[in-house]
């Protein structure tokens, strides 16, 4: 299994980014915004981001529609958001999470996104294209947060 990890300074505190990560995932317009590859989200169980519950979101990988159900494994409020596919899909990514750490008194934010792939999962490519994605939409949040303190 390969993991894959990255981190971003975000110049906002983690309440904020937390708060945005909420918007960008609250639904199909957001999610579209958040990332150029994202296509369509909904929840189809429980209460949006909280533990247990199931989105289904469909997302371009490597030039092909991916479609899949998420679930939201552990979500602690300001601090960690961790979900993966249910299965089968969870034996091509068996995990993906975003930690935030505050910094300088909690004026600012670590934020760590992570990634873990399966099966097929090794390949350059997968891996090259699926690190890639973990920045850009760390990018994406960083200038979300950073705009919404503006």
């Amino acid at each position: 299994m390969s993991k894959l990890e990255d981190a971003v300074r975000i110049e906002a505190p983690p309440e904020v980014v937390y708060a945005q990560l909420e918007i960008f995932l609250s639904d199909t317009r957001n999610y579209r915004q958040w990332h150029r590859a994202h296509e369509h989200l909904e929840w189809t169980r429980g209460a949006p981001f909280q533990t247990g519950s199931i989105c289904y979101a469909e997302a371009f990988v490597l030039g092909r529609l991916w479609r899949s159900r998420l679930i939201f494994v552990e979500v602690i409020e300001n601090r960690h958001v961790e979900f993966r596919p249910v299965w089968p899909m969870s034996l091509l990514i068996p995990g993906c999470a975003f930690d935030l750490q505050p910094l300088d008194e909690g004026r600012a934010t670590l934020l760590r996104s992570s990634s873990r792939l399966g099966l097929r999962g090794r390949s350059s490519n997968t891996l090259h294209s699926a690190h890639r994605h973990l920045q850009e939409e760390a990018v994406a949040l960083k200038r979300a947060a950073e705009a919404a303190l503006s």
